[in-house]
């Protein structure tokens, strides 16, 4: 019986941590402003991001290339509604911090870095290029808050408000700023709208 005691209260524990990790989400409160702010500015496009076959195949094979870095870029933003824009995507080997991608504007126009590491896949680099690109759609459209993690976070969000789930779903676990549980939250609010 003495045995059996700490066994029951480890696989408890084990039960608690897997429900926590699950269900957990320091980002809530952020994730549901940012549900909400962008229900009050655009209307809910849950259309499934599909890209071009032939596009989407060319990705898989030289997701390192400029040119196909940035038609892809211009796929996913004519996917939200930015017909025929044109920016350009460059892979890049260091970048300062953690941060896996990089959108930046300037007064000579805008453009999208993005750190390809050995240990990146394709849908690694495509969950960071759709998060770029969901960057510049905000900025575009003047969406965003002040703070740097609650924009970051609205970021992520609008991907899945957008249509992108899978992508991230798949590809953004590792290099995000939400967690993967909260990747979920995000598609179950959203699918229960």
């Amino acid at each position: 019986m003495q045995t059996i005691i700490p066994v029951i209260c480890f696989i408890c524990a084990m039960i608690l941590l897997v429900y926590y990790t699950q269900f957990y989400s320091p980002h809530k409160a952020e994730i549901d402003d940012s549900i909400a702010y962008l229900r009050q500015y655009r209307p809910i496009n849950r259309r499934e991001y599909i890209p071009d076959e032939r596009l989407y195949n060319l990705f898989c094979e030289r997701y390192t290339d400029p040119k196909v870095l940035s038609d892809m870029a211009r796929d996913i933003l004519n996917h939200v509604g930015l017909p025929n824009v044109n920016i350009p995507v460059y892979p890049v080997s260091e970048m300062n911090g953690k941060a896996a991608g990089l959108y930046k504007q300037s007064v000579f126009g805008s453009c999208i870095e993005i750190k390809i590491e050995g240990r990146m896949m394709p849908n690694n680099v495509l969950s960071v290029l759709i998060h770029e690109c969901m960057h510049y759609y905000l900025r575009t459209t003047g969406l965003g808050f002040q703070d740097t993690l609650k924009n970051e976070i609205l970021t992520d969000t609008s991907a899945i408000y957008f249509g992108f789930y899978e992508f991230i779903y798949s590809g953004y676990v590792n290099v995000g700023y939400i967690r993967y549980s909260e990747i979920k939250y995000i598609n179950r609010i959203l699918n229960n709208a």
